[in-house]
């Protein structure tokens, strides 16, 4: 053999030649066999003929090696780097229906294959594909198979990594969560600071629109005119919120509710120019699984949020005479009740007490009354206990005012 084992040359064994002695022609050759054998198992920088045994490189180095352009290349340092081999050279296609062209082209969908492509557009399903070269579509997941939400691509320039599982393309890297994107829980989420929402203001017109997806929890509604609020749409049982009515500068306006809205109690808003009332929301479905959106006033601008009444001073009591007010229900109140306010100490009170379910002077309760728009009462002569004898006095005129509550 030309080559020991260890790859060193050495000649035959008797060709070596004799000073002044004539050359057998049969160590010739055979020293001319054995190198032309050396030199054929010798590596061919002409590359025209394989290697056909693995080269060990006893820890030296391949240099000047150029990049890898077919499946069976070696690739060089600077391409294992970059990865340069496993990013999409063309990507094509829709949002949902991605297919990407890949040099060297992959031959076959491989387990644990991994490989990148630059999108061109936001996905807009939950279940996107992508075709690698024509080896047909695999539906795009995220990790431990979960599909992915709609905007997990993110979009022009949103670099996918990616990894064949055996079954799905899995990506690694899907888009952050975006303050904007929709997030479903199913599970308890603990939040260590304040939650803060803004609020819609919905676009005016003569059937105002709701879309419960586009507008925040809270929404808003200013009256320049008397309105309709039409049917909400995409209602989302569950959701809730406030509704805020609000008049312009002129108030006086209506707002009337499409059937889909339920009022816990009678609706009704306050009409005063710029004055606001503010309702609680859900959407819940009744036993036939039919959405509707509950309404509960929480806070009527002018009145308290007890027992929903608005009160108005009426003025300093005097006998024989009338006092009213305009109370803006619309309707006729639930209930009006009069008290006398005590502006200067009278009758074992002191300045500030009330006193509540006061007589005339016939012992008859002191008369009040109200319709749709305005509420007052008839008084005469008004007769109270004393605070401290329990004796029945006349109040001095001038020492109390008539307080008027109308609830709704």
């Amino acid at each position: 053999m030309p080559r020991n084992g260890s790859g060193i040359y050495g000649p035959p064994a008797g060709t070596a030649a004799v000073p002044n002695t004539t050359i057998e022609s049969a160590d010739y050759n055979a020293v001319v066999a054995d190198l032309s054998q050396a030199l054929t198992d010798s590596v061919n920088v002409l590359g025209t003929a394989p290697f056909l045994a693995n080269q060990p490189m006893g820890g030296n180095k391949l240099t000047g090696l150029g990049a890898g352009a077919a499946a069976a290349d070696s690739p060089n340092l600077g391409q294992v780097q970059s990865e340069i081999v496993a990013h999409a050279i063309a990507v094509s296609g829709t949002a949902d229906a991605i297919t990407a062209t890949f040099s060297p082209a992959f031959v076959a969908y491989t387990a644990k294959m991994r490989f990148r492509f630059t999108a061109g557009a936001p996905n807009t399903t939950t279940a996107p594909t992508i075709n690698i070269d024509g080896l047909g579509a695999k539906i795009i997941k995220k990790l431990n198979g979960a599909a992915v939400a709609i905007g997990d691509i993110a979009g022009s320039g949103h670099v996918c990594d990616c990894v064949y599982n055996g079954t799905d393309i899995i990506l690694l890297n899907f888009a952050p969560v975006a303050v904007d994107r929709e997030q479903t829980f199913i599970a308890k989420q603990t939040y260590s600071k304040p939650l803060i929402t803004t609020m819609t203001t919905l676009a005016d017109a003569a059937t105002i629109a709701w879309d419960m997806n586009a507008a925040s929890n809270d929404v808003r509604i200013v009256l320049t005119a008397s309105r309709n609020l039409g049917l909400p749409t995409n209602m989302n049982t569950g959701q809730k919120g406030l509704l805020v009515v609000q008049q312009d500068g002129t108030g006086g306006w209506g707002l009337n509710l499409n059937a889909i809205f339920r009022a816990l109690s009678h609706f009704d808003i306050e009409k005063a120019p710029h004055a606001k009332t503010a309702f609680a929301y859900q959407v819940v479905e009744d036993h036939t699984a039919t959405k509707v959106i509950l309404l509960e006033c929480m806070w009527s601008e002018g009145r308290s949020s007890i027992g929903f009444y608005r009160e108005f001073n009426l003025g300093s009591y005097a006998p024989s005479t009338s006092l009213q007010t305009q109370h803006n229900l619309g309707r006729q109140p639930s209930l009006v009740h009069l008290a006398l306010h005590c502006t200067t100490a009278d009758c074992g009170y002191s300045s500030g007490n009330r006193v509540w379910n006061v007589a005339s002077e016939s012992a008859a309760g002191v008369g009040a009354w109200a319709d749709s728009n305005t509420a007052g009462v008839c008084i005469n002569r008004i007769v109270i206990t004393h605070k401290a004898s329990f004796e029945s006095f006349f109040v001095t005129v001038g020492r109390w005012n008539v307080i008027l509550r109308v609830y709704e």
